[in-house]
C-alpha cells in the first residue's frame, strides 16, 4: 500500500510539473501575426514529367543456411519442503522469469525443463523468497543479480 501510495505522489507532482511547464509555454509565446495576403496564382497545372520506371537489378542469390541448432537437454529440478505453498525455479535457461513447480503427495516439488548445453545459473523461489538449491554442488554470484546462484553445468548428450 506504501508502494501504491507513492507511486500516486510522484505521478501527481509530475503532472502539477507537467502542467505548470505548458502553461508557462502558452505565457510565453509571441502573439500570433497576420501574414500578408498572398498573391494567386494563375489556375494553370502542369503535371510533373512521368518518372520512367528502372529495372530492378536481379537480386544476388544467396544460400540461407540455418542457424545452428542449440542441443538442449530435459533436467529435472526437485525441491523438498512439506510447508511450502508455492514454488518455483528461475534461471538463466529461461530469463530469470520464474517457472512454476508442481507439488507430488511426497511434498516434492519438480519441474523438467528443456536447458541448452553449458554452464547455468538458478534459484528456487519458495514463497516470494529467493533460496539457492541446497542439493548443489556450487554456487555463484551472478552479475546484476543481488542474491548468489546455484549452478548447474548441462553437458552435452553422448
Amino acid at each position: 500500500m506504501a508502494v501504491l501510495a507513492l507511486d500516486l505522489m510522484v505521478a501527481a507532482f509530475s503532472a502539477y510539473i507537467l502542467l505548470d511547464r505548458v502553461k508557462r509555454s502558452f505565457a510565453a509565446a509571441p502573439p500570433i501575426v497576420q501574414a500578408a495576403p498572398v498573391e494567386r496564382m494563375p489556375d494553370v497545372i502542369v503535371p510533373p514529367p512521368e518518372p520512367v520506371p528502372e529495372k530492378p537489378a536481379p537480386a544476388p542469390i544467396v544460400e540461407k543456411t540455418p542457424p545452428p541448432k542449440i542441443a538442449k537437454r530435459n533436467i529435472s529440478f526437485s525441491y523438498r519442503d512439506p510447508f511450502a505453498k508455492r514454488v518455483s525455479v528461475a534461471g538463466s535457461f529461461n530469463g530469470w522469469s520464474p517457472q512454476l513447480m508442481k507439488k507430488d503427495a511426497s511434498n516434492r516439488w519438480t519441474l523438467t525443463v528443456k536447458v541448452p548445453e553449458g554452464r547455468h545459473a538458478y534459484n528456487f523461489i519458495v514463497d516470494g523468497k529467493t533460496i539457492r538449491d541446497p542439493s548443489a554442488k556450487g554456487f555463484e554470484k551472478v552479475a546484476g543479480r543481488k542474491f548468489p546462484a546455484s549452478v548447474l553445468v548441462v553437458k552435452a548428450a553422448s
